[in-house]
C-alpha cells in the first residue's frame, strides 16, 4: 500500500481533525518522532505545519473537505482513487470559470475595438495633417 493510500485509509476510517491526521503522517508513515516524542512536544511545535501543502492541494483538488463545524476531514464524494490527482468536479469548475473569463474578454474586445478604430482613424488624420504641412 503506498503512502498517498495509506493516508485515505486514514482518513476514511477515522475522519481526523488536522492534528491527528498529522501527527499519523509524521508518526505512523514517516516516523519523524516516536508517538511518546509527539506528545511531549510543545506547543506550537515545527510539526504543526507539517504537510501543509500537501492537505491544502488535496482539499483545493477537491478529494478532501473539511467539515466547518467539526473541523474534521473526510474524503468526497468526488475522490477518484488518486490523492494527488485533480477531481472532474474541479477540473469543471475550472473550465467553466476560463469559459466565463474568455466571454467576458470578447465582449469587453468588442466595445475596445470601436474605440481603437476612432482612434486610429483620429490618428490617420494628424498624420495627414502633418505629411501636408512638412510637404
Amino acid at each position: 500500500m503506498t503512502k498517498a493510500e495509506k493516508i485515505v485509509d486514514f482518513i476514511k476510517k477515522n475522519n481526523p481533525r488536522r492534528k491527528e491526521l498529522v501527527k499519523f503522517i509524521v508518526v505512523n508513515l514517516n516516523k519523524k518522532v516516536t508517538a511518546k516524542e509527539w506528545d511531549e512536544l510543545p506547543s506550537g511545535h515545527s510539526y504543526q505545519a507539517y504537510y501543509a501543502t500537501n492537505i491544502t492541494k488535496w482539499k483545493r483538488q477537491g478529494n478532501v473537505e473539511v467539515d466547518p463545524k467539526t473541523k474534521r476531514y473526510s474524503m468526497t464524494k468526488y475522490y477518484n482513487g488518486q490523492l494527488y490527482g485533480i477531481t472532474q468536479k474541479v477540473q469543471t469548475e475550472i473550465l467553466e470559470a476560463r469559459v466565463g473569463h474568455w466571454e467576458a474578454l470578447a465582449k469587453n474586445a468588442n466595445k475596445h475595438n470601436a474605440i481603437l478604430v476612432k482612434q486610429n482613424f483620429r490618428l490617420k488624420e494628424k498624420l495627414k495633417e502633418i505629411q501636408a504641412i512638412l510637404g
